[in-house]
């Protein structure tokens, strides 16, 4: 009889657990579809963004067909494949931008100003140099080291004692 409880005791933990790990796969399903949607909702915003700059006929010509195009690919890309015309189209953006003569003839665009630095912040290189963002992906510290500090990897610093500084 004993043998027959401690069986009993067993199926029923082991369906706990199977219940409490399929609520746990569903809820991380969950958040799959929802972190899904909103990356392809971003990727339609850029695309839809980056064709009107392609069309306004503030770049270039080249610029503009290099532009509608991978924006175009982008927003007709088959969810197998969106990631590919995510890149191209950051290349395609990166590429374009990275000239001077194109920040400048956006800037001078109505709302060109809150474009360049929305599109700086973002990750494409502006005049000044890389954008926060590149810097953080380089490893340089976000802040200065404390004086007589040391700098470690995540950008932190921390005053190291007299007795342990090296010299």
């Amino acid at each position: 009889m004993t043998t027959f409880i401690w069986i009993a005791v067993a199926i029923v933990l082991i369906g706990i657990y199977l219940s409490w790990t399929a609520g746990r796969l569903d809820r991380l399903h969950a958040r799959i579809d929802a972190a899904r949607a909103a990356l392809d909702a971003q990727l339609l915003r850029r695309a839809s963004v980056a064709q009107e700059v392609g069309t306004s006929g503030v770049l270039d010509p080249a610029a503009s067909i290099v532009l509608y195009q991978a924006a175009h690919e982008a927003r007709q890309a088959e969810e197998d494949h969106r990631e590919v015309a995510e890149s191209e189209l950051s290349q395609a953006l990166r590429a374009i931008f990275a000239e001077e003569a194109q920040l400048e003839a956006v800037r001078e665009a109505p709302g060109g100003e809150q474009t360049v630095a929305e599109a700086h912040r973002r990750g494409a290189p502006g005049p000044d140099g890389p954008s926060l963002s590149q810097r953080r992906r380089t490893g340089r510290p976000r802040r200065p080291p404390a004086p007589g500090g040391a700098v470690f990897s995540a950008g932190r610093s921390c005053a190291v004692p007299a007795g342990l500084r090296d010299g």
